[in-house]
Order: C-alpha cells, then structure tokens, then sequence
C-alpha cells in the first residue's frame, strides 16, 4: 500500500512538471468535499461519488498559489514519511513551517484534501491528529505500536493520537454512551455512572469530534458489536453532532466507510421528550432555524422519519434544551432516571 502512495505521489509531480515544461498553469483536481450533489446516502451513510464535481487548484492567483503550494510542499513531506516509515502530527506539521502555513487550520484542510486526492485516510499517509476526546471505562486500547491506554481512570483518558483500525480493543463493557460535550460526561463520571449503571464505557468528542474519537467509536462497533447510544443537546446543532458520528459528514465523506457508524442509537435530548419533561427551554435563534432548515435536506433525512418529525418539531416548538437543563429537573436525574429509562425502555431512535 506505501509503495502505491508513493507511486501516486511521483505521477501528480510528474504532472506538474509537465505542465511546467510547456508552458502550462500546473493544477491538481481533487473532488470537491464541499458540494453535497458529490455526495451520495448510501449503506446507510453519506458517502462521497466516485465521479464527480472537481475543484481544480491552480498555481495563478496569489490565494490559489498560496494553497497550491501547501498541497506540493505537504505531499514532499508525505512522500519522505511514507518512504521513512515515519509518522507526524498535524500540529507538528504546522510547528515545522508555522511562517509559511500561517494557521494551524490551513494544514487541516490541506491534509483533507490530500486524503482525498489519495483516497486514503490521513493515518496511511503518516499524518496523526492530535486527539480531544476522552473515554472512561472499563476499556484497554493497545496500538499497533504496543501502546496500552487503560481507560479506567478517574476522569478518563485522551483518546490516543495514533489510534488505527489495526488497534486492539479490549473491555467487559455491554453498552456504549457516546456523549456530546465534555460537561455531561463529567457530570456522568462525578456522579458514579459506570458505577451505578455499568460496566459500560462513555465517550465525548467535546463537540464536534475529531477523527481519533470517530475511528475509535467505530473500532468499538467494528470489533466489540456493542450497542451504542448517542446523548445530544435537543437542538439543530446537537442533532448535527449526532449525525456526524451516526451518517458521517460531508468533508469526509470519501472516508465514510471508515468513520461512519449508522447503527448508532440516538438516546435523546430529543425535542419531544422538551413536551413530556418540561425542562427549562429557549427560543430558536434565527443561526438554529437556518441549520434546522439545512439538516432537513440532507440526504440521509428523507429516508430517516422519525429524525425528520423531531426536527420539525424543534422548529414547531420554535424551542430548544441542553442536556444540561434534564439532568437539572432533580439530583442525578439524568444519571439515575432519564439515561436508564430510555435505555430500558428502547425510548430511542
């Protein structure tokens, strides 16, 4: 596989040369990651079209060169790390040329593209992220580097950065929480959960997650078959979340084999459990109807009604809820009543 990247690496060089040697504007085509007519929902995820919208990246204007560069000079140091055997972090890559990159998000997309120009994951290529997730439980992860994370520690460990599908998962865990923010699952974890309620093994992207923390939440589905549910704020930009974790998202939709995990069960916060509970609540912001409105087009909704009602529920009610607001109802609510009830009761979607 490493000498087929390098192979890939030479022939678009070879082409930019080329290009060069008659006098030509080099570019590079790449699909666009960006456009959702390249993107198909398919096996249950969004999946990006072989064939497709091209962007094409070329070396004319000051913006495009200024792009067009990063993409050569990352493919040179791609190219050195792939015939080293080496491996290197996005913030490292920054760190090494931070005059020339300017911002650290500058080589996070670059690296997105190069993935997908490839059609590799990052990892393949040599390239780590820096993890923000946290797991806590009962839960080994052993790296194909022979690096053991033993998860079950007071306030949980950091996702390891160079976690990959060759990893070893170890746990007595039957069930999975997958938790939005950073607050809820140290709420969980203050108020004895896994204690209480396990063995299980709670996760948190802290938002958005990044790609360590969705490759292990599908490492634990593709090797372990636990059940996994997903605890979101009942409003346009947790359901967002949810679905990232759940479909996959549309810049990373090349990977959506690799990422996505459709079985994933939506716990709540859902809007209609904000009719039922009655905790406390506010107004939509014109920021949410606008992401509400956008969701409700995406391709996996037409085909998920039950996805579909509460969004437009949440747009009825013109209302929205944190998780924080259910686990305020009373003392470990959320803990004790509202995350075993659902689960008990299949109260999921």
């Amino acid at each position: 596989r490493r000498q087929e990247l390098l192979v890939s690496i030479q022939n678009i060089m070879l082409k930019i040369i080329q290009s060069i040697t008659i006098d030509q504007v080099p570019k590079i085509k790449i699909r666009n990651q960006r456009c959702w007519s390249n993107s198909v929902y398919k096996d249950n995820r969004l999946k990006m079209l072989e064939v497709g919208d091209n962007v094409e990246l070329k070396f004319c204007t000051s913006k495009s060169q200024e792009e067009f560069s990063l993409i050569i000079h990352l493919l040179g140091k791609i190219y050195v790390m792939l015939s080293t055997n080496k491996t290197c972090t996005k913030r490292e890559l920054y760190y090494q040329d931070v005059e020339f990159v300017g911002k650290q998000n500058r080589i996070d997309n670059a690296i997105d593209k190069i993935s997908c120009l490839l059609n590799v994951p990052p990892w393949e290529l040599g390239v780590l992220a820096t993890s923000k997730g946290l797991v806590a439980g009962p839960l080994k992860i052993i790296t194909s580097s022979g690096s053991v994370t033993d998860c079950n520690i007071q306030g949980g460990a950091l996702i390891p950065q160079d976690v990959e599908y060759s990893m070893k998962l170890e746990t007595k865990a039957e069930f999975v929480i997958l938790i939005e923010k950073d607050t809820i699952f140290q709420k969980l974890l203050d108020e004895s959960f896994l204690e209480l309620h396990g063995p299980c093994i709670l996760i948190t992207g802290k938002g958005v997650p990044d790609m360590n923390t969705r490759v292990l939440v599908k490492c634990i589905h593709e090797q372990l078959s636990l059940p996994i549910f997903m605890l979101a704020d009942a409003d346009p930009y947790g359901i967002e979340i949810m679905s990232v974790y759940r479909f996959g998202s549309l810049n990373l939709s090349h990977l959506a084999d690799l990422l996505a995990v459709p079985s994933i069960l939506w716990l709540g916060i859902h809007p209609s459990d904000l009719e039922e509970l009655k905790p406390i609540t506010e107004q939509l912001n014109q920021m949410d109807i606008r992401k509400a409105h956008s969701l409700l087009r995406r391709p996996y909704m037409t085909t998920h009604r039950q996805l579909n009602d509460q969004i437009n529920l949440l747009l009825k009610m013109n209302s929205k809820s944190k998780i924080e607001n259910i686990g305020n109802i009373s003392n470990s609510y959320l803990t004790d009543v509202y995350i075993p009830m659902k689960i008990l009761t299949e109260q999921f979607i």
